[in-house]
């Protein structure tokens, strides 16, 4: 089991401002919900630890239109929404200076000019994004360029709740990221795999093991009954993502590399696993997506609706799909109400843990290793992303369902402590930067 932190003693004297400010970079829109999840966990943290008022200003990547969309939907009155731009459109200001800067080593900053004031008000930057310091989208150089900009500012930062690496398949990268998280105040990690590899292997003494934060967001049950009618049968939940298929061919591709040309095969096989679960199971499927996006290769809802009118056209009546846009507390909700879930999306199978929901993992990445040893003493209910097919996720299925009395409780015993894990965080880190609670 995972030695997570998860002590809530506060060892702090409690005499903090009135009014607190948090800031928070790195994160994409709430289109993914798994980066909403984390927002919404970390603010239950913040919001708890932080004594007196607390604000939160969520400076995230994504286009104009994400940004409209989550200011005008935040039913949070705490948070306000900042957009950056992590790559900005060429010949632009930003664009010409973002170049100078990384050619002369330059100190422009109109990329991060709007975030300057509430960066300043802040007494730290929180870097959110969970897989962000990784490879799994090319190396995060704006993310490097982003926190040595915040600390230039006097400001410290901290990574927070995530998967880090590995960077092995690209030595010299993985000496710069080394060195940039041993310049960070702390890096706050989610799975003992990733612990393992900065304090074992890379010698980082600024690493802390707790919790995703998503185990600390609260459920919120949605209002429309066709949403709560979906799951009154406890069907078996499932979760393929398009991304999937970036990991299952010989070559690796990135996320904006896939079309919907390339995915069509993909599409098709998806089609055949859920045929297949339902067969097996006898139990009705819910198709849940949990990442919208413009890029095929990262947008369920466009996935997974095209693997349901697949399985409707083979002529199977028990395949369902949630087509409503939910958001990441009515996301758990449901996956609450499911007997079983199968997901490829890391705060899917979260919501699942935190819920007592059995869950079968799709991994393409440490990551999805690391939460389930923690979560399980174990890697039995996780299937990689290579060795995916019909009859393989069947057994896992099988296998989970044969045991599924003996999950639950696991799951449902485990779970206090995770939420305590994540909570813990937060009292660690007004201990780092020298605040009080």
């Amino acid at each position: 089991m995972a030695n997570y932190n998860h002590s809530t003693e506060q060892h702090l004297v409690r005499d903090s401002p009135k009014s607190s400010s948090v800031v928070f970079v790195g994160n994409a829109s709430y289109q993914n919900r798994g980066c909403e999840a984390i927002v919404r966990g970390t603010v239950e943290i913040l919001a708890e630890t932080i004594q007196g008022s607390v604000s939160f200003t969520n400076a995230f990547y994504g286009d104009e239109e994400a940004f409209c969309s989550q200011k005008s939907e935040e039913q949070d009155k705490r948070i306000t929404h900042l957009r950056l731009d992590a790559y900005p459109r060429k010949w632009t200001r930003a664009w010409v200076e973002a170049r100078l800067n990384e050619r002369f080593g330059l100190g422009f900053s109109s990329v991060r000019s709007r975030l300057a004031e509430p960066a300043d008000a802040a007494p730290c930057a929180l870097e959110i994004g969970g897989d962000n310091y990784t490879l799994d989208y090319g190396f995060p150089a704006h993310l490097v360029a982003m926190d040595r900009w915040l600390i230039q500012r006097g400001k410290p930062v901290v990574v927070w709740g995530a998967s880090i690496g590995p960077f092995s398949e690209q030595p010299e990268q993985e000496r710069v990221m080394m060195d940039h998280l041993r310049s960070l105040k702390a890096v706050f990690v989610r799975e003992s795999a990733t612990h393992d590899y900065l304090v074992s292997q890379h010698g980082l003494h600024n690493v802390h093991l707790f919790a995703d934060p998503a185990f600390a967001m609260t459920v919120q049950e949605p209002a429309e009954e066709s949403i709560r009618a979906l799951v009154a049968e406890q069907p078996l939940a499932v979760n393929i993502s398009p991304l999937l298929s970036a990991y299952r061919g010989a070559k690796r591709m990135m996320p904006w590399e896939i079309t919907e040309g390339t995915l069509a095969p993909w599409v098709s096989e998806a089609a055949d696993l859920v045929l297949r679960l339902g067969k097996e199971t006898k139990m009705p499927i819910l198709l849940i997506p949990h990442v919208g996006s413009k890029l095929p290769g990262i947008d369920d809802f466009s996935f997974l609706r095209a693997v349901h009118r697949k399985c409707v056209a083979q002529g199977s009546p028990g395949v369902f799909f949630v087509g409503e846009i939910l958001n990441a507390r009515e996301l758990k909700w449901l996956i609450s109400r499911c007997r079983a879930l199968v997901a490829a999306r890391t705060h899917a199978t979260i919501a699942a843990f935190s819920t007592g929901v059995p869950t079968i993992s799709l991994g393409y990445s440490r990551k999805a290793l690391g939460i389930n040893q923690d979560v399980f003493d174990t890697t039995e209910f996780c299937l990689r992303a290579n060795d995916l097919t019909a009859a393989n996720l069947a057994d896992k299925v099988r296998s989970m369902l044969a045991q599924e009395a003996a999950v639950r409780t696991h799951l449902l015993e485990r779970g206090p402590h995770l939420r305590a894990s994540a909570m813990a965080a937060g009292p660690k880190l007004l201990e780092l930067i020298g605040r009080r609670s």
